[in-house]
């Protein structure tokens, strides 16, 4: 084949458009339709970015008889997809719509243990005849189903972007008309989202407090020293609501315009990291049932999950640094 027809191969199985290949490198579609039609040669840097965004080497396009790079060629043309200006907006629009439901979940989470705490608090204390059987019957269920409730809507939830789930992974094709689409829509979304990141660091900050005034006020009162720390919970819910609420839509962003933690290498990168993560923590929640059970030291054993969290981004810096 000649470089016209590897040229125009490539960009129709990869379902681009001459006007989209033309927006991407910059040029006009009459250049590209020329470039096919061997009309016309492109220049060398054009060369270059064409042979990056199809995924093939330059000695495939170049030379007639470059066989051998046909089967991985045309693998690669499969993983890149394009995005148009209207599937950005049903995927905005889907975002919208889930981001307060997933917060809400996050907080459930975050907030499950409260009633276990208190309950098992005023029965360590004996008041109002909770017993500590009680406690811990009403307060796991009441967990339990806060738990499942945010299970459910993260499921739920996850319907509407189940069509989109390829901007986590797979490369995409940023046309201009696209790209100035979503700036637009990052750029009004801008104060938004750092006033509620700014919201949301102040309060983490400003959660320590109950509990250092509790230790301090009450330090022979280990009840109001729990109900201190229960309130430093709830700041911290309100916090991540915040995060959660306007994350999720900035990533988004990012997602379509292939920028931050989403570019073409990052998306390489997390499928590694997304095994390991995987079998990260599969080993240590078999290490943890392993050594509760063999020992029976469940009051101990949990520190296993703290020194797991702190172990986490340490691995995860290592894999960086060696890829």
């Amino acid at each position: 084949m000649t470089l016209g027809e590897k040229l125009a191969k490539a960009r129709k199985e990869n379902n681009i458009t001459q006007e989209e290949l033309a927006d991407t490198l910059g040029v006009t579609r009459q250049s590209i339709s020329k470039w096919e039609s061997d009309l016309a040669y492109p220049e060398t840097d054009k060369l270059i970015k064409m042979s990056n965004l199809f995924g093939c080497s330059l000695d495939y396009l170049l030379k007639e008889k470059a066989t051998t790079q046909a089967t991985s060629f045309n693998q690669d043309i499969t993983e890149k997809r394009a995005v148009s200006v209207e599937d950005a907006k049903r995927f905005l629009t889907a975002q919208r719509r889930t981001t307060v439901p997933m917060a809400i979940a996050t907080v459930l989470c975050i907030l499950s243990p409260l009633c276990l705490m208190l309950l098992a608090g005023f029965a360590d204390v004996g008041k109002y005849g909770i017993s500590m059987e009680l406690a811990c019957g009403v307060g796991l269920s009441v967990m339990l189903l806060m738990v499942a409730s945010a299970v459910g809507i993260f499921i739920f939830s996850g319907k509407y972007g189940k069509d989109f789930a390829f901007l986590q992974t797979d490369e995409i094709i940023v046309s201009r008309e696209l790209a100035t689409f979503v700036q637009a829509q990052k750029q009004a979304f801008y104060n938004k989202y750092l006033a509620a990141n700014l919201c949301g660091s102040v309060l983490c900050i400003l959660s320590m407090v109950p509990l250092f005034m509790g230790i301090w006020l009450f330090k022979n009162e280990p009840l109001m020293i729990l109900v201190m720390v229960c309130i430093m919970l709830v700041l911290v819910a309100i916090a991540v609501f915040a995060f959660v609420s306007v994350g999720i839509r900035w990533a988004g962003y990012h997602k379509l315009l292939q920028t931050g933690q989403f570019t073409p290498e990052q998306k390489r990168k997390s499928k590694l990291m997304q095994t390991v993560t995987s079998i990260y923590w599969l080993v240590i929640t078999a290490l943890f049932l392993l050594i509760s059970f063999t020992t029976e030291r469940w009051d101990l054993t949990w520190l296993l999950w703290a020194v797991a969290g702190v172990l986490y981004p340490a691995l995860v810096a290592v894999l960086n640094i060696k890829r």
